[in-house]
């Protein structure tokens, strides 16, 4: 296998190649040009530019190392000396040299739009020790999150001087950390914004999904162990910081949870043979789920009828903005807001098994009915 340069691209295209390009797009472009004769006066003109793009092609891909040596300096904003460790250099290291300079001088140095606010962040968050390399952040013009993340409720009050960048921490990562390390960032944006700007670094806001399902497992498994397993792969699939959907770069933040999605995930985990009454059982913003006010109660499938399919009340009634369903008004969706993040569970209290005559039975065996 030869491992050496594509000879292609150490070449231009010789003066025949051009010509001959140049007369296979007559047909698309001009169909009435039937005289391809080289008399024809239109083909002396291809002619004629194939020769001038030989000669430029020519110049272009023959560039000294002291005409990029030149061109290194200009970057530098420097002048030319005798001294200059590079003078008489091969030509690979000059072109080490001058992508090492392009790349420094396209590093953000100031915050302005919502994406130099995000590349800053992260790279603070890298170099703190509490952070990593790979975090992820998203900025929120024109908000103030610090009072609103970590409530259900939905609304933040604009505020036009106000910028708000939302890191997606793990939730296991202990609160002091977790603040030690917002502060880090905040410290670290606060010399690079504008004038009158103000940043404010805050922990993204984890919304919890707690589900519950009847599942037929195959014969011979335990209901014990296709729950587990279930709860497993709900953690592979949904989880913002480490799950399948954001190792492939669907981003975490603000991302819906679509209810068949969830049945699906179901479904596939190993030792299920199918699942039926997928609910959305609790939304909550932390991982308590005995919280009768949490509770909601939307099942895949089924129109939810408030107050008969849903239970209204406390935080509950709050969260109601996030379930969206479809024109028959069966739920389909949990939505979010472009700064929160959800990860679903599996309410092991709630999982029923269903056996080969249809009834459901619990954990250890019983039937249900």
């Amino acid at each position: 296998m030869n491992d050496g340069p594509d000879p292609d691209l150490a070449r231009g295209s010789s003066f025949d190649e051009l010509v001959r390009e140049g007369v296979s797009l007559i047909p698309a472009y001009a169909p009435a040009w039937t005289n391809y004769n080289p008399s024809d006066p239109g083909i002396t003109l291809v002619e004629l530019l194939a020769y001038f793009s030989e000669i430029l092609a020519y110049r272009g891909l023959r560039i000294t190392p002291d005409a990029k040596l030149h061109f290194l300096r200009l970057l530098e904003g420097r002048t030319a000396s005798a001294t200059d460790p590079l003078a008489g250099a091969p030509s690979v290291t000059v072109d080490a040299a001058i992508r090492a300079r392009v790349e420094d001088l396209s590093r953000r140095e100031c915050a302005v739009t919502p994406g130099d606010f995000e590349q800053l962040a992260t790279h603070a968050a890298a170099a703190h020790r509490h952070g990593r390399a790979g975090l992820r952040a998203i900025c929120v013009p024109e908000r103030d999150l610090r009072r609103t993340v970590g409530t259900l409720h939905p609304m933040a009050a604009n505020a036009a001087a106000d910028v708000s960048v939302v890191l997606a921490l793990d939730p296991a990562l202990p609160g002091e950390a977790g603040d030690a390390l917002c502060r880090h960032v905040e410290e670290a944006l606060a010399p690079r914004c504008l004038l009158t700007t103000r940043a404010y670094v805050v922990r993204a806001a984890h919304l919890h999904a707690f589900v519950a399902c009847r599942i037929a497992p195959k014969p011979g498994v335990p209901l014990a162990v296709v729950a587990e397993a279930v709860d497993a792969a709900l953690r592979r699939r949904f989880d913002p910081i480490a799950g399948e959907e954001a190792a492939f770069g669907a981003g975490p933040f603000g991302r819906p949870l679509h209810l068949a999605n969830v049945a699906g995930a179901i479904e596939r985990t190993e030792g299920v043979d199918y699942v039926e009454d997928v609910v959305l059982l609790r939304l909550s913003m932390d991982r308590v789920i005995g919280e009768d006010r949490s509770s909601v109660g939307i099942r895949v499938g089924v129109v939810a009828r408030v107050g008969e399919d849903t239970r209204l009340g406390g935080l509950a009634s709050l969260a109601m903005w996030r379930l969206e369903t479809d024109r028959t008004g069966e739920a389909e969706t949990v939505l979010l807001q472009p700064w929160e993040l959800i990860d679903v569970r599996l309410a092991r209290d709630a999982v029923r098994g269903i056996a080969g005559n249809g009834l459901a039975f619990g954990a250890g065996g019983e039937d249900r009915g």
